[in-house]
């Protein structure tokens, strides 16, 4: 039987809290991650709380997480995100042996995990978050996490579902330009990259946040990832934890039929799809979605 999450219905004053910036501020930090490369992290909530790990997508950073960083989640759970490396305020090898094996993300994560005093925390993975989750797990087990929470993501346990004329157009169009040597292209590209990642347009200074992070992004770093190995179907069986996958209906990099098909292979796995929302549900539907977080947190950090 398709196991498909309902998310209890709560009251609309719970959702205002979950948006309330909680006292402090965010922490921020370098950590040493494989090859010495340094990486950026933030933290919020008690370092005693019980964990969640925050994992962007490409070309993005930990800043996209700020609608959970600075909500009451961090009453409750020590939150800690970081930029992947290549990525945000982290750093930005030149050669491609700092992003082709699959090891040196998931020693990132480890490293990340060890210096912010992890133990088997909740790992939230947003789109390319999820392919560096299961380098972690390839290389760490499955059993160092106490969950996992896919955002419009598979984790690469299926292929990318191909996409329709206009889309494939589109991309091909602005592949050019966000390697542009040209910094008015790759600011073309990053604005419709943006732009293409959410049905309900952003708010305009998270618009303006998210397009400064693309492009901080290098076209030699964007080089130096391509080609990677992406495939993990061979590590379905080995995800024997609670999994809960989240994603919006007009998501373009999976599709809800894909989705059920793995949560059918998964031992201990739900998925959640919200209407009219695109690749950012994170953003576009912040209060349901730190809701789903703390739900799913709390039941499955209470077993440890």
């Amino acid at each position: 039987m398709l196991k498909i999450k309902r998310l209890t219905l709560v009251m609309v004053a719970f959702c205002a809290l979950t948006n309330a910036a909680v006292a402090g501020d965010l922490r921020y930090s370098t950590v040493t991650g494989a090859n010495d490369v340094p990486l950026q992290v933030v933290q919020a909530g008690s370092p005693t709380a019980p964990g969640i790990l925050f994992l962007h997508g490409w070309s993005l950073s930990s800043g996209s997480w700020q609608q959970q960083l600075e909500s009451s989640l961090a009453d409750d759970f020590h939150l800690v995100a970081m930029d992947l490396r290549g990525h945000g305020n982290s750093g930005k090898p030149w050669d491609r042996d700092n992003y082709q094996p699959s090891n040196v993300w998931a020693d990132d994560i480890a490293a990340v995990m060890a210096a912010t005093g992890l133990e088997r925390p909740l790992v939230v993975a947003w789109s390319m978050g999820g392919h560096v989750t299961m380098d972690f797990v390839r290389h760490y087990s499955a059993a160092k996490l106490a969950g996992i929470v896919f955002v419009g993501s598979n984790g690469g346990m299926q292929p990318f579902p191909p996409f329709d004329e206009s889309t494939a157009a589109e991309f091909a169009r602005l592949t050019p330009l966000s390697m542009s040597a040209n910094a008015a292209d790759r600011l073309e590209a990053a604005r419709a990259f943006v732009k293409g990642m959410t049905q309900t347009p952003l708010a305009p200074a998270v618009f303006d946040r998210e397009v400064a992070t693309v492009l901080s992004l290098p076209p030699y770093v964007r080089s130096a990832t391509m080609g990677r190995d992406l495939d993990n179907a061979d590590l379905i069986a080995s995800l024997n934890l609670p999994v809960l996958f989240l994603m919006g209906y007009a998501e373009r990099t999976t599709t809800p039929e894909g989705i059920s098909k793995l949560v059918e292979q998964l031992p201990q796995a739900e998925m959640f799809v919200y209407e009219a929302t695109g690749h950012m549900p994170f953003i576009e539907r912040f209060e349901q979605f730190n809701i789903a977080v703390r739900e799913f947190a709390a039941s499955v950090l209470a077993e440890d």
